[in-house]
């Protein structure tokens, strides 16, 4: 149980800190500029996983 807790406390913490940080033009920047590096990982990683995908079908 207190695993939970603590994941909330993390949680919650972050997203407070993330709110703070928003508040200001530089802090702003820094956000998107996380998100955008975070979604082209996720893309790069849906890309290695088709074409691994693709690659082990072809094997058959």
């Amino acid at each position: 149980m207190k695993k939970v807790l603590y994941l909330a406390l993390g949680i919650a913490a972050g997203v407070v800190a993330i709110r703070l940080i928003q508040q200001t033009p530089r802090g702003r920047e820094i956000v998107d500029d996380v998100e955008l590096r975070i979604g082209e990982f996720a893309q790069a990683v849906r890309d290695g996983y088709v074409s691994r995908e693709t690659e082990l079908r072809s094997d058959d």
